[in-house]
C-alpha cells in the first residue's frame, strides 16, 4: 500500500495466491472478506488513510468475486468513506 499499489490483505482471510505487491511472493490474503465489524472497519479506515477510495477497494474486491461487496459498502457507511 505504501507503493501506491491496492492491496486487500487489511480486509480479508488468507490463501488467494496471486502476486503480493507487497512482499513480492504469493499473497496470503484476499480469500474473503473478514466478517468481524470491528478488524473490517479498521482495516477499511487503514486502506483510505492510505489514499485509497471506497470506489477503488470495492473494484478490486469484485476482482477476486467477493460475495460481501454488499457487506463492504454496510461498513464504509458506518465509517464514513461512502
Amino acid at each position: 500500500m505504501k507503493r501506491g499499489m491496492l492491496c486487500l490483505g487489511p480486509i480479508t482471510h488468507a490463501n488467494c495466491g496471486a502476486y503480493c505487491t507487497r512482499r513480492g511472493y504469493p499473497c496470503e490474503g484476499c480469500h474473503t472478506v473478514i466478517e468481524n465489524e470491528d478488524i473490517l472497519k479498521f482495516g477499511l479506515l487503514a486502506l483510505s488513510e492510505a489514499g485509497f477510495t471506497a470506489e477503488k477497494i470495492i473494484e478490486a474486491a469484485r476482482i477476486f468475486s467477493f460475495d460481501g461487496t454488499e457487506r463492504l459498502k454496510e461498513v464504509m457507511k458506518d465509517v464514513g468513506m461512502l
